[in-house]
């Protein structure tokens, strides 16, 4: 797979990097039968094959980056992650990360964290779960990441983190991830388009230059496996 080439910046020693890619799904192999256009918006939806590769290779991506840091992601709650056994619920999470990558609210817009539509410890629109290994959510049911792209937010963290972290996305203030991260962690927003007119993108955050980790993600012949 070709090499992610990132757009870096870093401010106020924050590093980020972000990619940005037009999906190649304008070739037929790519879509599927035009007849399946999501009734909602009538754009033509992509080969589940061809996006849930390059999900995997994404996910791939992350968690070669966090090595044996602990890992944790944000996803909305089902029966599929309650009774999951590759993840671990943490608890309710008061806020959710948005990155736009749609030819409607621009390419890689950065939102940050933005509130949940239900903040109910009982019934939760977004909950936080501790993962071990981030390639295996791309098990679970694709609906479960999102309609017009898959998405989710990705935390590497030192260990005994996770009370902080979840006090972090419980909140009552704008959570901001430069003031949260300590000097080894990592912060991954991953989206992977399912329709035309959405991007895929990834959006990484770290108190540090990860330059070379990058690299030698790409220098492994088959990181998927």
């Amino acid at each position: 797979m070709t090499p992610i080439q990132f757009r870096k910046e870093e401010i106020k020693g924050l590093f980020t990097y972000l990619y940005v890619e037009p999906p190649a799904y304008e070739s037929m192999p790519g879509l599927t039968d035009g007849s399946l256009s999501y009734p909602a918006t009538g754009l033509q939806p992509v080969d589940p094959i061809i996006y849930s590769s390059l999900f995997r290779h994404y996910l791939a991506l992350a968690d070669f980056c966090c090595g044996k840091m602990d890992k944790y992601v944000l996803l909305p709650p089902s029966p599929d992650t309650e009774n999951s056994d590759i993840l671990l619920w943490l608890g309710a999470s008061r806020w959710r990360f948005e990155l736009l990558s749609n030819d409607v609210d621009g390419l890689g817009a950065d939102k940050g964290f933005v509130q949940t539509m239900n903040y109910d410890t009982a019934n939760p629109s977004v909950v936080l779960f501790a993962s071990n290994n981030f390639p295996d959510l791309s098990l679970l049911p694709e609906d479960l990441f999102g309609e017009a792209s898959s998405q989710c937010s990705l935390f590497g963290l030192s260990p005994n983190r996770s009370g902080a972290l979840l006090h972090f996305l419980q909140s009552g203030a704008v959570p901001e991830i430069q003031r949260f991260l300590l000097e080894s962690e990592l912060f991954f927003q991953v989206s992977i388009a399912k329709q035309l007119g959405s991007y895929n993108s990834i959006l990484i955050k770290s108190p540090f230059d990860i330059d070379r980790d990058l690299a030698a993600f790409h220098s492994i012949l088959d990181p998927d496996n």
